[in-house]
């Protein structure tokens, strides 16, 4: 399966930080900005 460059780029943001995975499939990310990872969008919130 090939992996597209946006996901190998959420893979290695993914891999700097300890994530917690929710019921709903979301990832969420704390950093200076937060992160949110879902399986459709990506979605960053500036503080």
């Amino acid at each position: 399966m090939a992996v597209s460059r946006s996901a190998r780029h959420l893979m290695e943001l993914a891999s700097a930080e300890p994530l917690a995975l929710f019921a709903d499939g979301g990832y969420v990310q704390e950093t200076p900005v937060t992160i949110g990872i879902v399986p459709r969008a990506l979605h960053v919130i500036a503080p």
